[in-house]
């Protein structure tokens, strides 16, 4: 069963993950010098301002998750709560591949935050050095909460 309060609940905080981002995150400093990936979306990719592409791919990301996750019947049941984080890398064509669960909630969640970011998440922009597209890791939160 879909739960339309997931949407809010599935707070990625999608802009830390970019390279403008205030944070202090150790990924920030993996990426110094380089453009990170981003999720493919064509009409984003048509617009001209960097912000607004990366606004509108991670947009568009959300929905995409939002659209296909559920909420497991046992873990609601069971008033089960967390993130979980789902790793994978992203080759320099934008394939991502190598999928895991790199922090786990209990197995049900787990396996459903990762066949929706497996099955629907297909298409990347690569991460680039120096304008030439280079293999990267990602790592996507997915978080469930009841309330």
């Amino acid at each position: 069963m879909k739960t339309p309060f997931l949407f809010a609940l599935l707070c990625f905080t999608l802009y830390s993950f970019s390279l403008n981002a205030q944070s202090e995150s150790p990924l920030e400093d993996a990426y110094e010098g380089k453009e990170m990936p981003r999720f493919y979306h064509s009409p984003c990719e048509a617009m001209e301002d960097e912000e607004e592409r990366q606004k509108c791919a991670d947009k568009a990301m959300l929905e995409l998750v939002y659209k296909n996750i559920y909420y497991p019947a046992g873990a609601k049941n069971d008033e089960i709560e967390g993130t979980v984080v789902i790793s994978f890398m992203i080759d320099a064509e934008g394939t991502p591949s190598d999928y895991k669960v790199s922090r786990s909630v209990r197995a049900d969640v787990d396996e459903v935050a990762l066949n929706v970011v497996k099955e629907h998440l297909t298409k990347w922009v690569p991460a680039k050095e120096e304008g030439i597209p280079i293999f990267s890791p990602f790592h996507m939160p997915v978080r469930f909460r009841l309330k």
